[in-house]
């Protein structure tokens, strides 16, 4: 196909879009995995910008919530779409007043534009599908196309070739669920906004200033021109009337008005374009300001932490430490009451030893009959003693205090065995200790307890533990019940 203008058909800047959006439509179409019908919109240069604008719009407010940019109202989407170097004609109007009406984008009360989830679709499709040119980098590479056609750099012909073999090596087949999980991720802002992205918009503004700012500049030498030749005409014309040359000067006039308005306006985008910027590098400093307050809190959390650590391990120290001055003071205790029951000891076998003198001269007048029976008690007396659990070699003997306390200790002096309870030379059967002690039950009987501290067994009986494990065991077995049987009388 013949992608020139036809003979005494004019190139103009409309014509060469109009090509260039046919080609854009075809192989984006041609890209989806879904009914094209689907979109609702034409996939034409002056669409795409749009979306692709409030879209963008959207993630700078979502990326700087803290110092969210302004929204878009109608004007200034359209100022906005025109610096980006759109043309303000006819189609831009329809094409803003299309995406309005059609869901695209929303306008509040306040006439503030804000992204619909169909235009987020949009983009997830966009994206998805040339993911080397996401952004506004499609809406670049667009406008970069028209403009070298505009500007004579290359034919349309060439320009067209260019365009489509671009597209189709950069395109991808699209999914609707694709598309839908895209659009769900920049909605939710988990897909912030590229910094290539607004580099490129920033650019393309730029780019659009400067050229028409040489356009400008280009109108006003051609209007100085004229006016000159006019000048020089008047002067060697001698048929010129005077209301021609009062014609030829107000044309002149509102050209060089036209000029300064064009120059104003120029002015006032450039200042418009740096305050946006000025506001976006505000809050690019904010975000920068606020990720350093956030990892100065990060490191004081940790800080905090590991404080609380040291001071974790401080206490475990000092819980430690009073553990062993309570163990050294329990020790010291045991050692002061075992110091002073050897006294006691002392003083009570010196007792002994004096009476045992006595008895001894007293048994020298006794018969030999009285000897044997007296041995032969003694022996029967030792063959009940029990033997001391702790060094195994002395056996348990009872003794009294000063103060008429009765006590059982070791006949060993040099054994530390003392118990205020009578000893039973029976084995704990929870903690295997060598004996247990006498003790008297709530009910007044006599029973036996562990004399261990960490060990709680108790019976309310004096017998061995095993014997009294199956006397329990008897008592709580259930009782077989007795079976009625009745016989038949036989006739």
């Amino acid at each position: 196909m013949d992608a020139d203008a036809k003979p005494g058909e004019k190139l103009t800047p409309a014509f060469v879009r109009d090509k260039l959006d046919e080609i854009l439509t075809q192989e984006i179409t041609a890209l989806l995995d879904v009914d094209p019908d689907f979109a609702m919109l034409s996939f034409n240069l002056t669409s795409i910008s749009c979306i692709t604008l409030i879209v963008e719009k959207e993630r700078e407010i979502k990326q700087y919530s803290d110092f969210p940019p302004e929204r878009y109202t109608k004007e200034s989407f359209l100022n906005e779409l025109m610096e980006i170097g759109l043309e303000k004609d006819e189609t831009l109007e329809k094409t803003v007043d299309s995406v309005l009406n059609k869901g695209y984008v929303g306008i509040d009360s306040n006439g503030e534009l804000k992204s619909e989830m169909p235009a987020f679709m949009m983009v997830g499709f966009l994206d998805s599908m040339f993911p080397g040119m996401q952004g506004m980098n499609l809406v670049a590479f667009v406008l970069q196309m028209n403009d070298e056609v505009n500007s004579g750099r290359k034919s349309l012909e060439l320009a067209t070739q260019s365009f489509k073999a671009a597209l189709k090596s950069r395109g991808v087949s699209v999914s609707k669920d694709r598309a839908e999980k895209k659009a769900s991720e920049i909605v939710s802002g988990r897909v912030s906004i590229p910094r290539k992205s607004r580099e490129v918009a920033r650019k393309l503004k730029k780019n659009n200033m400067d050229r028409l700012s040489k356009f400008i500049k280009k109108r006003k030498k051609r209007s100085v021109d004229s006016s000159g030749q006019l000048n020089i005409k008047d002067v060697f014309d001698k048929e010129s009337s005077k209301e021609a040359l009062t014609a030829q000067k107000d044309e002149i006039r509102k050209a060089d008005d036209q000029t300064e308005k064009a120059l104003e306006k120029a002015a006032e985008l450039t200042r418009v374009l740096a305050r946006k910027e000025e506001k976006i590098r505000e809050a690019e400093a904010a975000s920068k300001e606020a990720e350093k307050q956030l990892k100065e809190l990060e490191l004081r959390e940790k800080q905090l932490l590991a404080a609380r650590d040291e001071a974790r391990k401080a206490a475990e120290k000092t819980a430690e430490i009073e553990a062993r001055m309570a163990e050294k003071e329990l020790l010291l205790k045991t050692l002061e009451e075992r110091l002073k029951q050897e006294e006691e000891q002392k003083l009570m076998q010196e007792e002994e030893a004096k009476q045992k003198k006595t008895q001894e001269a007293q048994i020298k007048e006794v018969s030999r009959a009285d000897e044997d029976i007296a041995s032969q008690i003694a022996a029967f007396e030792s063959e009940l003693t029990m033997p001391c659990p702790l060094c195994k070699d002395g056996e348990i003997i009872s003794k009294t205090t000063e103060k008429g306390k009765d006590f059982f200790t070791c006949s060993k002096s040099d054994c530390r065995f003392v118990s205020w309870d009578k000893p039973y030379h029976f084995e704990c059967p929870l903690c295997k200790n060598l004996f247990l002690t006498e003790m008297t039950t709530p009910s007044g009987e006599k029973g036996l307890k562990c004399p261990r501290a960490s060990c709680s067994y108790t019976q309310n009986n004096l017998l061995d533990p095993k014997q009294n494990m199956v006397r329990a065991a008897a008592e709580s077995a259930p009782k077989k019940k007795k079976k009625i049987v009745r016989r038949r009388k036989r006739h």
